[in-house]
């Protein structure tokens, strides 16, 4: 948890400082709880694989990439699910209504997209391109995992097979990781 939320502050050093109140309330929602995973993940794999002393920016802006599109990927989730509780507080929706949640979500997503576009100063532009298609796809492929997983409660048929979960899961939960790592 100590490392996991070091990477964490050190990410947050490329967050930019807020400019509105929907910004203000993104970067207050994004700070408050989680295990921080992911972007401890993407710095780990780095540093494991590089030769390098220093990590450059270009990996802390991606690992806080990452962890924008799991936040929204959360705010949106919370709202599809009826969730009245994230990190034991009231969930965006609560605070403040679906409206207002689903656009702090965008905020995220878009932020997430402006720091992945930046990183292209840093890194060769094939390395650029598959960063920009890992995490694409990544989000892509969370979305199909959750419009599954909505798919299915509206079913009639409840019945829901191994494969089907695994299904969600690899789509839904594991493309996070997943993008982190790569």
């Amino acid at each position: 948890d100590r490392v996991a939320k070091s990477v964490f502050t050190k990410c947050m050093e490329w967050y930019p400082e807020p400019r509105n109140h929907t910004e203000v309330i993104a970067k207050e929602y994004f700070q408050v709880g989680g295990k921080h995973i992911r972007p401890l993940l993407t710095v780990a794999v780095y540093s494991t694989l590089s030769e390098e002393a220093d990590i450059p920016s270009c990996v802390y802006k991606a690992a806080l990439a990452i962890e924008l599109f799991h936040k929204a990927s959360l705010i949106h989730d919370d709202i599809e699910d009826a969730s009245l509780l994230r990190y034991g507080r009231p969930t965006l929706h609560h605070q403040y209504n679906p409206g207002v949640a689903i656009n702090i979500g965008d905020f995220m997503l878009g932020l997430g997209y402006c720091l992945l576009i930046d990183i292209g100063g840093e890194l060769d532009h094939a390395l650029h391109l598959k960063l920009l298609e890992t995490i694409s796809q990544a989000h892509k492929n969370m979305s199909a995992g959750q419009g599954i997983e909505l798919l299915w409660r509206l079913s009639q048929n409840k019945s829901m097979t191994l494969d089907d979960i695994i299904e969600i899961y690899e789509n839904k939960t594991a493309q996070a990781y997943r993008a982190s790592i790569m």
